[in-house]
């Protein structure tokens, strides 16, 4: 049981190793260009910002009409330059839709990027 539980991917674990994909710049998955355009630019939005400790969350997965569909959540933050006190914190996120195509195997169907705000 443990080793089959092992092989099998889940729609959070493929979530995960988009995000990796997604920070590398070597997304593999087949989207549109605005998409892709959207959450390139969701994705570099702390870095243009120089904001501090991106925090990530990755939702459970919801069984959506025989898709799954995963909510990733990001926090970051901007920072008072001499006390460290909290001056602007922003929130964004992205939903993946995907759909089980073999064992190990998830395709990504489409992703809907909520901006930061």
């Amino acid at each position: 049981m443990l080793l089959i539980s092992y092989l099998i991917e889940t729609p959070e674990e493929k979530a995960d190793d988009f995000v990796t994909e997604l920070e590398a710049g070597t997304i593999t998955a087949d989207l549109p260009e605005d998409q892709k355009s959207a959450l390139l630019e969701f994705i570099e939005f702390p870095e243009k910002k120089q904001l501090e400790q991106t925090r990530m969350v990755i939702d459970h997965a919801e069984d959506v009409d025989n898709t799954y569909q995963v909510k990733i959540r990001f926090q970051a933050y901007e920072y008072n330059d001499h006390d460290d006190e909290v001056i602007e914190a922003y929130d964004g996120s992205f939903v993946l839709n995907m759909k089980k195509v073999g064992f190990r195997e998830w395709e990504i169907l489409n992703v809907t990027v909520n901006q930061y705000k």
